[in-house]
């Protein structure tokens, strides 16, 4: 949810089409963070016609002044997230409206904290470098491409110099572990942001006809314009074909889907085969901003549909985003990124999530809230995270 899901709901709201579970939601909203929040306009009435008037004057300010702010003040999302399982509707607050019953059911013995920026640099020579040890600066040179980590902790390919590079570009790649992020910026300029258990492979220079890296894991792509060479992401199942645009692509191969998402512009899929060819008799698919192309990976079977691009990078921006999200999807995003192993002790019912969670919390804080629906419940063993009804 975002600020639009918010005024939506505040529509419904005005018209008097909000159901008694959405009327909970603006009631815990109101109570948890306007009344104890430093807004810029003092808000003492937030009822009846007044009511998205006044938020949509707020989310202005906030727009223009206090965006940062307001960018904390997701926080009130965990408490307010939606439960949907057989045909029952109820949110996690209901326990926090309650002053004499605790917030939580469970106590854990240990913890985990979430990932961070980290990642290993392969060079062509095989040589390692550990990005998260590694000094900021300098940290390799390949026939005058200079490899540098800035302070913000990116990885840079440049060519300040304008030197030419050798006749051949070199293969190199930057794996992230799980519990790791990068971003990277590429020798035309192109920046990529590697979410974790992600893998990149790419030259340490583009030369040719087109500017090819291959991809597995996930990955959000702002690619430099040049219409005379243009950029493909190759990944097992497709070549994504771009000549300049920003799109996000999920390969991993413990999901079902492979999914790429266009936020601007324009991109062509082409399904490839295990050798990367181009599959016989079929055609290549345009994607418009705002689509989303899902490929089954077992059958090929392929969909194309309108979505809310930023779910897709909610990993990118620092959030977990659950938009009627199954708990098993949920919780390979867990594993990955904070580096643990799921053990289901029994089989559960469908359940499924909606709600925005910072990925900076500590792994407890976020099975807390998991499990004040009192649907699932949790232990925490080492590093596995152990499911059970």
């Amino acid at each position: 949810m975002n600020e639009k899901d918010i005024l939506n709901l505040l529509d419904r709201y005005q018209s008097d089409k909000c159901s008694p579970q959405e009327k909970q939601l603006l009631d815990l909203w109101y109570e948890q963070e306007v009344q104890q929040s430093d807004y810029p306009i003092a808000i003492d009435d937030l009822v009846g016609m007044q009511l998205q008037r006044n938020i949509n004057n707020e989310i202005d300010l906030l727009e223009h002044q206090h965006i940062k702010s307001y960018k904390r003040h997701y926080k009130f999302l965990v408490a307010a997230l939606l439960l949907m399982t057989t045909g029952i509707s109820y949110y996690f607050y209901q326990g926090l409206k309650t002053k004499d019953k605790p917030s939580s059911t469970i106590a854990y013995t240990t913890d985990i904290a979430p990932g961070g920026n980290k990642a290993i640099l392969t060079l062509s020579d095989g040589s390692t470098i550990s990005l998260k040890d590694v000094k900021n600066g300098e940290i390799a040179e390949q026939a005058g491409i200079h490899i540098i980590k800035s302070k913000d902790g990116e990885l840079i390919y440049s060519n300040e110099n304008q030197v030419q590079p050798a006749k051949f570009p070199r293969l190199n790649s930057i794996e992230t572990p799980r519990g790791g992020q990068y971003q990277i910026q590429l020798p035309d300029g192109t920046k990529v942001w590697l979410n974790a258990s992600s893998v990149l492979k790419f030259p340490s220079f583009f030369t040719g006809k087109n500017r090819m890296v291959e991809l597995s894991g996930e990955a959000y792509f702002e690619v430099t314009k040049n219409k005379k060479m243009p950029f493909i992401v190759h990944t097992a199942k497709q070549n994504i074909e771009v000549l300049g645009t920003h799109f996000s692509v999920n390969n991993y191969v413990n999901e079902p889907f492979s999914t790429t998402t266009l936020l601007e512009g324009s991109v062509k899929i082409i399904a490839v085969d295990n050798s990367g060819e181009k599959k016989p008799g079929v055609r290549a698919l345009l994607l418009k901003s705002g689509e989303q192309l899902r490929i089954n990976k077992n059958t090929d079977i392929s969909s194309l549909s309108s979505v809310n691009t930023q779910d897709a990078i909610d990993w990118k921006d620092g959030y977990f985003v659950f938009n009627d999200e199954s708990l098993e999807s949920i919780m390979r995003k867990i594993s990955r990124w904070y580096d643990v192993d799921i053990v289901y002790e029994n089989k559960l019912e469908n359940i499924s999530f909606l709600g925005v969670v910072e990925r900076s919390e500590h792994l407890s804080s976020l099975l807390r809230v998991l499990e004040s629906t009192g649907n699932v419940h949790f232990k925490i063993e080492g590093r596995r995270v152990i499911i059970m009804p």
